[in-house]
């Protein structure tokens, strides 16, 4: 503590500002002291012991493990998809006799190569990097980006969900590239926000080619905000990808990908680990492409009905997602949507939702009734959830995203019903 009436110099006078914006009132500090003790004492010992585990038999980052070896089949001139027998590092998937584990298009092999070239013991530090790195720069955009009176409730919220995820632990685990893709999806988002269009749907190219299912964002992107434009700006920039891969990657792999490895994965996987509602229709392939297909339907068919212009709305500017424009309401429904009705959506898959749910934990502080809160915090709760193989337990993400969605219809539908009465007031009505 500064004596009173002392001149602040060197780095006090640097950091005063910095400490003052995150750390306002003696709560925060609490915050920022249980923060701490969460990380050493719970979380950190928990991310290493995931980080080193091995699977029966097999090296640990098992997910990183099946990238991996693509890329060395690829190096090496066997198709990636296929379970090279021949190969020390080659991976059998009990999903269809002869395929390896990896199931992301081609676009991106050359990246994968890359990585192979290094030892995995090496490669597979370097990559936890990457993506520990990546989040952390998107956590800072939207910290840096939201409105100043919230911002410190979202960073302790966003920090309290980051450190009690039970998705985030079993990424680390599986080496998963889930938190790549959901930081460079946010990170669209939020481009787009602040009307830069082309960067955006650049963005999002990015991650349908890496793995295909943030397609289903297109919805938000284009059909909410009725904008072909930024649907031709994504096909634009998907083909300047999938163009620039081809002087690397041979057609006949995009081809395998589309004629073979796609039907294989589409009707899901009845393992509870899988928190898409497509598990339970595993059974049929049919059934379970229909199932998908009506979800997303759905969604169209809501996003026709809360969408607007693109020109019309004051949400380029605004990451507000309880006022304004229902746009940040329906972007997270959207990308419930995707984890609920893509065939395939393991559990670490929902590091998606962290970043949003504190945006509009956030934004409901303050604002909406107290009932509401509490669900929408239950919810937030749930999809962060460690799943049990038992009853209900083992689907703990899914209803969380249920009742986030519940949660998401009232507010865009009834909004009068759950905003207007802040929290803490004498009387609800």
């Amino acid at each position: 503590m500064l004596e009173k009436g002392r001149p602040r110099t060197g780095l006090t006078k640097l950091l005063s500002p910095i400490l003052n914006e995150f750390f306002p009132s003696k709560a925060y500090w609490l915050l920022l002291a249980l923060s701490v003790l969460l990380l050493l004492n719970l979380w950190e010992p928990a991310a290493a012991d995931n980080f080193a585990q091995h699977n029966v038999g097999r090296l640990p980052n098992i997910d990183f493990f099946s990238y991996y070896t693509a890329g060395k089949s690829f190096r090496d001139g066997y198709n990636p998809y296929l379970d090279n027998g021949h190969l020390e590092l080659a991976l059998s998937d009990p999903r269809v006799d002869g395929y390896s584990r990896f199931i992301y298009p081609p676009t991106f092999l050359p990246f994968y190569e890359s990585v192979s070239a290094v030892d995995y013991s090496v490669a597979r530090v370097l990559w936890a990097l990457t993506y520990a790195t990546v989040f952390a720069l998107c956590f800072m955009v939207f910290a840096l980006g939201v409105e100043r009176s919230k911002r410190a409730v979202f960073i302790w919220i966003g920090i309290l969900l980051f450190l009690t995820s039970y998705p985030v632990l079993l990424h680390i685990r599986q080496g998963q590239i889930d938190l790549i893709v959901s930081s460079v999806g946010m990170i669209s988002y939020y481009s787009h926000l602040k009307g830069r269009k082309l960067a955006s749907a650049s963005l999002l190219s990015l991650i349908v080619l890496l793995k295909v299912s943030p397609a289903i964002l297109l919805i938000y992107f284009v059909v909410f905000w009725r904008d072909w434009i930024y649907l031709a700006y994504f096909a634009l920039a998907s083909l300047v990808l999938i163009g620039a891969s081809l002087v690397a990657v041979p057609w006949n792999l995009y081809s395998f990908y589309l004629s073979d490895v796609l039907p294989s994965i589409s009707g899901g996987d009845s393992y509870f680990y899988n928190q898409s509602v497509l598990r339970f229709f595993s059974d049929s392939q049919t059934l379970s492409v229909l199932v998908s297909v009506v979800g997303i339907l759905l969604l169209v068919i809501f996003a026709l009905r809360m969408g607007k212009p693109r020109s019309s709305g004051q949400e380029r500017v605004s990451l507000d997602s309880t006022s304004s424009t229902p746009a940040g309401a329906v972007f997270l429904m959207s990308i419930l949507v995707m984890l609920l009705f893509t065939a395939i959506s393991w559990s670490m898959a929902y590091v998606w939702v962290i970043i949003p749910s504190s945006l509009l934990l956030a934004n409901l502080l303050g604002t909406a009734r107290r009932w509401y809160l509490v669900a929408a915090a239950l919810a937030t709760v749930l999809m962060n959830a460690k799943v049990f193989e038992l009853p209900v337990l083992d689907s703990l993400n899914m209803i969380g995203a249920g009742l986030m969605i519940a949660c998401l219809f009232l507010l865009l539908l009834r909004r009068a019903a759950v905003i207007g009465a802040p929290v803490g007031t004498a009387r609800e009505s």
